[in-house]
């Protein structure tokens, strides 16, 4: 197994431990421009699975992503 599938193999056990804890929201902080096609297609599908799609923010996709919170609730602003 090369080192590209052994990275996303350990982002998959780490998503289904995300995922257990049952989060509201995901964001995945990315350049527009990566060489490695990051987000793995299989990473995105687990948290839309997990959050829905509209609760899924990806910089590449979003821009600025800002987290708000008053210690109860969370708002997210995206840039896009």
């Amino acid at each position: 197994m090369g080192w590209l599938e052994t990275y996303r193999s350990h982002l998959i056990v780490l998503l289904l431990g995300l995922i257990a804890v049952d989060p509201q929201v995901a964001v995945i902080s990315v350049s527009a421009d990566n060489e490695f096609g990051h987000p793995a297609p299989e990473v995105v599908e687990r948290l839309e699975e997990a959050v829905g799609e509209d609760n899924l923010y990806i910089t590449s996709k979003h821009g600025t992503i800002e987290l708000i919170t008053d210690g109860t609730r969370l708002w997210v602003r995206a840039e896009q």
